[in-house]
């Protein structure tokens, strides 16, 4: 097997046959091949499966779908099967965009951890070949979805690619980058109280340090200062854990910022805090409450 195209025989004939509709022992094969129930799917597999299917026409997309659909409990090998779809769906963007994108989206609200590690590895793989600015803008059509928990599940994605270092500096609308995240940080800081129990939006909030960080350092002056605008601004506390977290990492490690920036980001979110409520309180020229601290004062 490489990574480019299927080499096994019995894989390129089970394939063939599933494009004509009888796609059984394909699934048997890759299921069987998958490298699941384990601790990391076979994505050379799927990287090659998807390949495979890149000019295949619109014969693959009933196949496709059919994988996307295929049930198992998360612990199973046939879980094997969504994520070569999304492999699938990645290798046809160029040639089958409505459906790439749609099947993406929806494999995007799976919460299995093994589909989401390969649907992320497949969109980030693509967007290491080419750029994320379709990636970008189809995110921003995602956030318009009725589905509050199937829209976080697709923010949440598109976060874990951006925060894999997926060529940021060669976008050529970086604004439309920035517009996006600052509609997520939104939605996490406007979602009603009864999101706070959603795993999709606990996931945007795992994603969201490490693409902050990203975001400062691949975009650098203009990276930095955008963040330093979101930081004067956080309000929500959940936002300002992950935002204190996105400082932190971009404190350490080889791409660590400067002293001088790191204080200014600091900063910035220090002036974001809200008062504490007995700061509040306390009046200029007051010690106490009510009369007695008119009293004192006079």
């Amino acid at each position: 097997m490489t990574l480019d195209v299927l080499r096994s025989e019995e894989l390129e004939s089970a394939l063939a046959a599933a494009l004509s509709g009888r796609s059984a022992r394909l699934a048997d094969l890759l299921a069987r091949h998958g490298g699941l129930p384990g601790p990391r799917p076979n994505l050379a597999l799927a990287s090659a499966f998807g390949n495979s299917l890149a000019r295949a026409g619109t014969q693959a997309r009933p196949l496709l779908d059919a994988l996307v659909r295929a049930g198992s409990a998360a612990d199973e090998a046939r879980t094997f099967l969504p994520i070569a779809a999304a492999f699938g769906f990645a290798a046809r963007l160029s040639t089958d965009d409505v459906h790439a994108w749609d099947g993406i989206f929806e494999l995007a609200a799976d919460d299995r951890a093994a589909v989401r590690t390969g649907l992320i590895a497949a969109l980030g793989g693509w967007a290491a070949r080419t750029n994320l600015g379709p990636l970008v803008a189809r995110a921003a059509r995602w956030l318009e979805h009725p589905d509050r928990e199937h829209r976080f599940a697709a923010c949440a994605i598109v976060l874990d690619v951006i925060a894999e270092r997926r060529r940021l500096e060669t976008l050529e609308d970086r604004a439309a980058l920035l517009s996006w995240m600052e509609r997520v940080i939104g939605e996490i800081a406007d979602a009603p109280r009864a999101a706070e129990r959603s795993p999709a939006r606990r996931r945007i909030l795992a994603a969201l340090p490490s693409a902050l960080a990203e975001i400062a350092v691949s975009l650098r002056d203009e990276g930095e200062r955008w963040l330093i605008a979101q930081l004067s601004e956080a309000r929500h506390p959940d936002v300002r854990i992950a935002m204190e977290q996105a400082i932190d990492a971009l404190r350490k490690g080889a791409r660590a910022r400067s002293s001088s920036v790191i204080e200014a980001m600091r900063a910035a979110l220090a002036s974001s805090a809200k008062p504490s409520r007995e700061a509040a309180r306390i009046r200029h020229g007051m010690s106490g409450r009510g009369k007695k601290g008119d009293r004192r004062s006079r």
